[in-house]
Order: C-alpha cells, then structure tokens, then sequence
C-alpha cells in the first residue's frame, strides 16, 4: 500500500509538487487514527455522514501506514473517555507491522486532553495535575532530538 506522502490525489487537491510532503517524525497525542473506533471524526472530516466504507477506509491512518511512514511518537491514556485507546493500539500495531520507529506512552487515569499534566495547564482541576504524566513532555523532547 502506497503511503499517504505518495497519493497523488493529496498533491493534486493541495496543488503542490509531488513528492513535496516528507515529515522525518510525527508526534501524536490523543490521536484519531481509525473510522473503526473514531466513525463520527471521520465524517466530519469528509463532510459526508453517508461516507461509504472505502471512503472511511481510504482516511484510516492506520491503512495508510507503509515502509515509508515516518517515526512517530504516541501518547495517550488508558481510560480516555473521548478518542478510544484503539486508535493508538491499531497505529502501534501497523507501525510494527512495517518495521517503523516509534515511542509509545500510555498513562492509566487520566482524562483526554490533560495537556501538560502541570500546574500550568491544570485550569482549576486537580486530576489533570499528574507529576508522572508531566513526563510526556520530556519524553517527546528527547525523542524529536533524535529524529
């Protein structure tokens, strides 16, 4: 399967030169990966609520995933509430599948959208101030350095 960097059909709507799109990691928090376990997300995306099943299968990341992928860097919590943990578990599964690069982090306990688990980004909620989660923050730090 031809990666998403080698669709001729995004270079063609995004009207630039073929070949152009070439991220060397992507990082990814919460992600929405798949229509399997994200379908509204994806309708939304093409503005199609009566998507057919090809048309959702075609903006699945995790259909899109090649020996050409990029590095990624992951991270999510177990019981998040609102982006099932599926959708990082059908992404680490196609990046092993193809031999890629990645670095995973999944907390238990925590809602989506904790941002930096400090003080800063806690906005008046305790449980979104995690010390252990914080560690996100260095973790991808130190894993863009070595992309």
């Amino acid at each position: 399967m031809a990666s998403s960097q080698d669709k001729t059909e995004i270079y063609e709507k995004l009207n630039i030169p073929k070949g152009y799109i070439k991220p060397t990691g992507m990082m990814l928090l919460y992600p929405v990966i798949s229509a399997k376990y994200h379908r509204e997300s994806f309708y939304n995306l093409l503005m199609n609520k009566n998507a057919s099943f090809d048309e959702l299968d075609f903006c699945s990341i995790e259909k899109q995933v090649s020996k050409d992928t990029c590095p990624a860097f992951i991270m999510h919590t177990s019981n998040d509430e609102i982006v099932d943990i599926k959708n990082t578990l059908v992404l680490a599964n196609a990046l092993t599948e193809n031999n890629i690069k990645f670095e995973m982090h999944i907390y238990p306990d925590a809602p989506h959208g904790i941002a930096l688990g400090n003080e800063i980004t806690k906005c008046g909620v305790d449980k979104w101030c995690n010390s252990s989660i914080a560690e996100w923050v260095k973790h991808a730090a130190k894993w863009a350095e070595n992309v």
